[in-house]
């Protein structure tokens, strides 16, 4: 298991191998650069480890996502990633456009599940779950191979929940996906209220900014 894509981030490696045994990495991002790279790169690098994915968006379409990898990718990508889609309910009103192209991107393999709600993506990081299964049974793993969950700016939820709401959940996830031997990645803008970037940054093993000017270590 390993961490190339922050690899120029300036994080002790060291610090990065200890997370394999399960920890949250928190990417802190300004409001004016574009992840998407470093978020594809990252999903194909826990891919080819091995590992199995939970994306779960809320501020950005899932259709990004799906449009970054080759076509060449989806056979192996699709089988390992699982999309949390908490953006169409909220964004997409009647979007048909959105409709059609997520079920065009579904004949291509992709796996969505609609979530509205902080407890609708525990529901679904549950279905998510018994997918995986099934697919490490397939491949004849007959225990769920290391996984990781990424949370991109979770925090949008808030204005359709509250912040208590937004805490709770992630403590939850937090403790018990590190238990689990799991690794969270929160994706938040650097931007975000003090007071939660603060408790985020407490709960957090590593936290890195990334910038116009490329990335800061701010926790190890």
């Amino acid at each position: 298991m390993n961490f190339d894509i922050f690899s120029e981030s300036g994080v002790d490696s060291l610090k990065l191998e200890k997370m394999k045994k399960g920890g949250t990495l928190l990417l802190l991002y300004d409001d004016n650069v574009d992840y998407t790279k470093i978020l594809t790169d990252y999903i194909k690098e826990t891919i080819s480890d091995g590992d199995t994915v939970d994306y779960t968006t809320t501020y950005r379409s899932p259709l990004d996502i799906c449009r970054s990898f080759k076509d060449e990718e989806l056979s192996t990508i699709t089988k390992h990633l699982s999309i949390i889609d908490c953006f169409s309910p909220h964004y997409s009103f009647d979007d048909k456009v959105v409709k059609f192209s997520k079920q065009e991107f579904s004949q291509k393999g992709f796996k969505f599940f609609d979530a509205e709600s902080f407890a609708d993506v525990h529901t679904a990081a549950n279905d998510s779950w018994y997918r995986f299964r099934k697919i490490c049974k397939a491949e004849e793993n007959q225990y769920r191979i290391p996984h990781r969950t990424i949370y991109d700016t979770l925090s949008s939820l808030i204005g359709f929940s509250s912040e208590e709401l937004y805490f709770l959940f992630i403590r939850h996830v937090i403790a018990s996906e590190k238990s689990y031997g799991m690794i969270s990645l929160f994706i938040e803008p650097d931007s975000i209220k003090k007071e939660i970037k603060a408790d985020l940054i407490r709960m957090s093993d590593v936290v890195i900014k990334y910038g116009t000017v490329g990335y800061e270590v701010i926790k190890t």
